[in-house]
């Protein structure tokens, strides 16, 4: 393998302060965007989730689940895991991806219950 074909770049930087970073962020990502989609998420999934929890059964748990997955999948791509301090107030990223993990979990075994069962397993 020749060397320089294992060099890495690297790009460092440093800002005078905190206001300075928390403007690099607000250009770099639209956080509001983002956090106005964290936020329909969690309003949506809000209202579910106590049905998820008395339980949805058979083919209606993987749609469920499969909803679910559709409407969150999206954010970890968009999202730039952003240090506390840079995030804007009241951020739902952390909420909103608690509230996803406990949908799943309430969906799961029986989602994957239907697909065995549709599979003849």
């Amino acid at each position: 393998m020749d060397a320089s074909a294992s060099r890495q770049r690297c790009l460092r930087s440093r800002a005078s302060g905190l206001t300075d970073d928390r403007f690099i962020a607000e250009r770099c990502w639209d956080l509001a965007e983002l956090g106005e989609g964290y936020q329909e998420f969690i309003c949506l999934h809000t209202s579910r989730i106590a049905r998820y929890r008395r339980g949805v059964t058979g083919r209606k748990a993987l749609e469920e689940r499969m909803e679910l997955v559709q409407a969150y999948r999206r954010f970890p791509f968009r999202d730039p895991d952003l240090p506390e301090p840079l995030l804007p107030p009241r951020w739902r990223g952390g909420p909103a991806h608690v509230l996803f993990v406990e949908c799943d979990d309430a969906l799961r075994d029986e989602a994957e219950a239907f697909v065995r069962s549709a599979q003849g397993l």
